[in-house]
């Protein structure tokens, strides 16, 4: 499934989160439904989306909050999000969280847990929408506490190239998909 959110200006931090976890609290009561198993419920997404379901995999509130057991969750795939970009420097984050009293719980690298789900991060070195220290620093805290984490960076790649490689005319742009792909096939069983 391919939920969407809403998005700044519309809404701000943390009500496009909580989109999602309604997303997943639909494709828990309905997968069965749809020929889906609710035990094999995965995350995937890519720059505010891999925000996204970096937050629903670590800050367990959320799916909690709306009525999700966390750990439904198995697994999660993130192609260049941004996880640890406090304080706000650039328009997207002021914009998005900048009104939230306590920023720091605004950012997934302050969430992370040695229970976490599988995650693997994949970013491009050359991404400077959201740079890959990134995915860097939270595959390090993560794997500081023994949680399962897979780090991929992509030598030359930069933000769009990773998104792009997942459709057909542009696959050969970077190996995202068959990694993506072999990690959910591994992590979601």
């Amino acid at each position: 499934m391919v939920p969407d959110y809403r998005l700044v200006p519309e809404v701000r931090f943390p009500t496009f989160i909580e989109d999602c976890a309604l997303a997943v609290r639909w494709v828990s009561d309905e997968i069965d439904n749809h020929g889906g198993d609710p035990r094999r419920i995965s995350l995937a997404g890519h720059s505010a989306g891999a925000y996204n379901a970096a937050m629903l995999a670590l800050d367990r509130h959320y799916l909690a909050d709306a009525g999700v057991d966390p750990n439904t969750i198995r697994a999660a795939a993130l192609l260049s999000g941004p996880y640890d970009f406090h304080p706000f420097t650039e328009s997207y984050g002021r914009e998005a969280m900048g009104q939230w009293p306590r920023p720091k719980e605004t950012q997934p690298i302050n969430f992370v847990r040695r229970d976490a789900p599988p995650i693997l991060l994949l970013h491009g070195s050359s991404d400077r929408t959201a740079f890959p220290y990134n995915s860097k620093r939270l595959a390090q805290r993560l794997k500081a506490l023994g949680a399962p984490v897979t780090l991929k960076i992509y030598p030359g790649k930069n933000h769009v190239d990773l998104i792009a490689s997942l459709s057909r005319p542009l696959r050969g742009r970077s190996p995202a998909l068959d990694d993506t792909a072999r990690f959910l096939a591994d992590n979601s069983a």
